[in-house]
């Protein structure tokens, strides 16, 4: 049954036997606590919701309009109850997966062509986000779990460190420009760009795209050590400008611990510990 307050399923019985002292006995209470559920539910209202009679009731017309409301309701909530018991108990359903696109190239390609094989019943939609953001949703509840770059005070979530990554300066040439190439979306970017003061600055707001461009050009480019390595031929330019951050699985507490969700979270998991 639908989980109302008191004085709805107390009005719902009375709808049902139509009669209160009935209506008390299947509850298992006072007939006293029906007739003031009802009592509050009118006032609350400004409606009758019955008419009384000598031995009966009859249902006023807004009371059958708050009936047939409550009823769908429940009907509605069952369903959807339901539902998601199927799921518990199965590798079904679906699950939002938030992660930089970057992130996902470089440390989960394979694992995450093999999320939706898992079984047929079960889709994982991977949404694409900077760090900062797939934080943010996966706090509110938008994205059920995420891989991403964590920072402090992330009270209300779940944080399993995956793998220690670091931040440099790199480049193709022996003797670089001085032309710095960034992401703006770099998490703790500006104490780096404090260093290089001097140097001409410009944003490109994709590691993907940087990582092509770093193998031509005369300029340095602040990257992820996995996208510098990617590319294979890029040299560390300058070690005091490494950064060390933590890649990090997140999902909220009250994130309902579904077969589906576990056996997701196993296998992000495993693809790290496999390295």
């Amino acid at each position: 049954m639908l989980p109302l307050k008191n004085e709805f399923q107390y009005f719902l019985s009375a709808c049902e036997y139509l009669n209160f002292s009935h209506a008390a006995v299947s509850l298992d209470i006072q007939q006293a606590s029906v007739s003031k559920a009802i009592k509050k539910l009118e006032d609350q209202y400004g409606k009758k919701l019955f008419i009384r009679k000598a031995r009966t009731l009859k249902i006023t017309e807004f009371g059958l309009i708050l009936q047939r409301q409550l009823i769908k309701h429940e009907e509605m909530w069952s369903k959807e109850f339901f539902e998601l018991m199927e799921e518990y108990d199965s590798i079904s359903g679906k699950i939002k997966l938030g992660i930089h696109e970057t992130v996902a190239i470089n440390s989960l390609g394979e694992t995450l062509s093999r999320l939706n094989e898992i079984n047929e019943e079960l889709f994982v939609d991977i949404m694409f986000d900077n760090s900062l953001e797939v934080i943010r949703k996966v706090a509110r509840g938008d994205y059920d779990i995420g891989v991403a770059v964590t920072t402090p005070g992330q009270s209300d979530i779940f944080i399993t460190p995956l793998q220690k990554e670091f931040v440099a300066t790199w480049s193709a040439k022996n003797k670089p420009k001085e032309v710095l190439y960034y992401n703006p979306e770099m998490v703790g970017l500006v104490k780096h760009l404090k260093q290089y003061s001097k140097y001409k600055k410009v944003p490109v707001a994709s590691y993907e795209l940087m990582a092509e461009m770093s193998k031509t050009s005369h300029g340095i480019f602040l990257l992820p050590n996995p996208v510098a390595s990617r590319v294979g031929i890029l040299k560390q330019c300058d070690y005091s400008s490494s950064s060390d951050f933590q890649l990090s699985l997140i999902y909220r507490y009250d994130r309902p611990k579904t077969k589906a969700f576990e056996a997701v979270i196993k296998m992000i998991k495993e693809e790290f510990t496999s390295h």
